[in-house]
C-alpha cells in the first residue's frame, strides 16, 4: 500500500449564475418519475473508505464565504439587540440586589421597633420608680438644708470676726513688710553700689578713698535730677572702662545726667556709648562733652530727630 501524505489546497467554489433556473427545470421533468435503485458495493468498501480518510485527514482547505450587505447588518444588529439585553438584564439583576438590601434593612428596623415597643413598658416603670427615689432625695436634702442653715448663719457670724480680727492684723503687719521690703531692696543697691565703687577704683587704679567725690556728685545728681543712683553707678563703671580718670569721670557723670533729663535723649546706655565714639574720634574732651550733647540735643529738637540716631550716625 502507498505510504500517506498531507495535502494542502484552496478550493474556491462558484456556481453557474443560472444555478436556480436549472434546479427547478431538473425537478419539474423528474416530477413523476418512480424508479427503484439498487446500490451494490464491493465486499471492502469499508476498508476503502478508511483508507479515503485517512489520505483525506491531511488536507486543509480554505473556503471563503462571501456574505451579502443586508446579511452583514442584520447581523450587526442582532449583536447590538443582544448587547443591550445584556446590559438590561445586569442593571436588572442589580436592582434586584438592592430592592433585597432595602427589604433586609426594613426587616432590621421592624424588629429593632418591636424590640423598643416590647422594653417600653419596663422603661416607664424604671423611669416611675427613678422619679420617686428623686422625690425622697429632694425630701432629704431640703431637710439637711434647714438643718445646714443655722450652722451656716453661725459659721458666716464666726467668719466675719475672724476677717475683721485679720484685717486689724494685717494693717499691723502691711507696714512692717514694706519697712522690711524697703530695707532689703536698699541693702542690695547699697551692696551693688559698693561693688561697682571697687570696679572703678581698679579699673582707673585709685583707692576708694580718692573716689569720694565721685560718690558724692553721684548722690547729688541723683537727688537734683531724680536719676537712679545704681543708674549712675553703672554709667560711671562704663566710663572707667572706656580710659578716663576719676576726675574726667565726675565730670561726664554730670553732662551724661543733664542729657536723661532731656526729651530727645530716651537711653542713658546708648547716650554714653555715644558720648565715648564722640570723645575719641572728634577728639571732644570732657570739658565739651556737655556742649556737644547740648547742640545734638537742639538738633534733635530742631528736625524731629531722636538724639540717639544722630550719636549713632
Amino acid at each position: 500500500m502507498a505510504r500517506g501524505f498531507d495535502l494542502t489546497a484552496q478550493i474556491n467554489l462558484r456556481g453557474p449564475s443560472n444555478l436556480n433556473a436549472v434546479a427547478t427545470d431538473i425537478r419539474r421533468q423528474l416530477t413523476g418519475i418512480q424508479a427503484t435503485i439498487t446500490l451494490r458495493t464491493p465486499a471492502n468498501t469499508q476498508r476503502i473508505v478508511q483508507d479515503i480518510r485517512r489520505q483525506l485527514s491531511g488536507i486543509n482547505a480554505s473556503v471563503n464565504i462571501n456574505l451579502g450587505t443586508n446579511t452583514t447588518r442584520n447581523l450587526g444588529n442582532t449583536n447590538r439587540l443582544l448587547t443591550t439585553l445584556n446590559r438590561t438584564l445586569q442593571n436588572t439583576q442589580a436592582y434586584a440586589n438592592n430592592a433585597t438590601a432595602a427589604i433586609n434593612a426594613l426587616s432590621t428596623a421592624l424588629n429593632a421597633a418591636n424590640t423598643a415597643a416590647n422594653n417600653l413598658p419596663r422603661n416607664i416603670n424604671a423611669a416611675n420608680n427613678a422619679s420617686q427615689n428623686l422625690t425622697r432625695n429632694l425630701n432629704q436634702t431640703a431637710n439637711q438644708a434647714r438643718q445646714c442653715r443655722t450652722e451656716f448663719e453661725e459659721f458666716g457670724r464666726q467668719s466675719a470676726l475672724a476677717i475683721r480680727r485679720f484685717a486689724a492684723f494685717s494693717v499691723a503687719t502691711g507696714s512692717f513688710y514694706a519697712l522690711s521690703n524697703a530695707i532689703s531692696a536698699s541693702t542690695k543697691e547699697f551692696i551693688t553700689f559698693d561693688r561697682e565703687l571697687v570696679r572703678i577704683a581698679q579699673v582707673t587704679d585709685t583707692n576708694l578713698a580718692s573716689l569720694g567725690k565721685l560718690e558724692k556728685e553721684i548722690t547729688t545728681l541723683a537727688t537734683k535730677y531724680g536719676i537712679a543712683s545704681s543708674s549712675l553707678i553703672q554709667v560711671s563703671t562704663t566710663l572707667a572702662q572706656a580710659g578716663l580718670t576719676a576726675r574726667e569721670t565726675e565730670k561726664a557723670l554730670k553732662a551724661l545726667a543733664l542729657s536723661a533729663v532731656a526729651p530727645s535723649f530716651d537711653n542713658m546706655n546708648e547716650t554714653v556709648e555715644g558720648s565715648i565714639a564722640l570723645m575719641r574720634q572728634f577728639g571732644i574732651s570732657v570739658n565739651n562733652l556737655e556742649s556737644a550733647l547740648g547742640s545734638i540735643n537742639a538738633v534733635s529738637a530742631k528736625f524731629a530727630v531722636e538724639a540717639s540716631d544722630i550719636i549713632t550716625a
